[in-house]
């Protein structure tokens, strides 16, 4: 089965809609298919260097989210897609809004969640994307939104591996329709 796991980099707090970086990978029958990523003008000050490494500078001339939105919404529009908690999901909604687009449909499903359901040791802390690609061993880079989609989808399969339940089975125990 085929899905899209998507992260973000954002430059101010909250949901706000200010994406700075998109990391998309896409799965298909258990392997990285294909992936895409875009740094993004947020049209804010980044008040998250010191977390993702992205400065003002590196984004000055990058496209806005208006502008990467239909290579965005070609990837994710009908896909099932998987983010690492609801932040990134979150942060779209708020970045269509703000840039004025069409909300984006798709299925969404929560790695952390999936972490949470298929180790006990997770259940109820250390769920989050660096401690459980650490558990699993899956070398990464933190905060890259590349790198983060790429581990959130490898995270997904190793919980199918390590639950018996596969991509359809999760999608339809807490698959949410956005």
């Amino acid at each position: 089965m085929r899905f899209v796991a998507v992260d973000v980099e954002t430059a101010t707090q909250g949901r706000s809609g200010t994406i700075c970086q998109i990391g998309v990978a896409v799965f298909s029958d258990g392997a990285l298919v294909d992936q895409w990523t875009s740094l993004v003008d947020p049209k804010a000050p980044n008040q998250f260097t010191h977390i993702h490494g992205i400065t003002d500078e590196h984004v000055r001339g990058a496209p806005t989210f208006a502008e990467v939105y239909p290579p965005v919404r070609d990837l994710l529009q009908g896909e099932v897609v998987a983010s690492h908690t609801g932040f990134d999901k979150g942060a779209f909604s708020q970045a269509t809004a703000r840039a004025g687009v069409p909300a984006l449909e798709y299925t969404w499903v929560d790695t952390a969640r999936v972490v949470r359901s298929t180790w006990p040791q997770f259940r109820t802390r250390g769920y989050g994307l660096g401690n459980i690609a650490a558990y699993l061993g899956i070398k990464f880079q933190h905060h890259d939104a590349l790198h983060d989609a790429i581990t959130a989808g490898r995270v997904w399969l190793a919980a199918c591996e390590a639950s018996g339940k596969s991509i359809s089975d999760w999608v339809d125990t807490i698959g949410e329709k956005v």
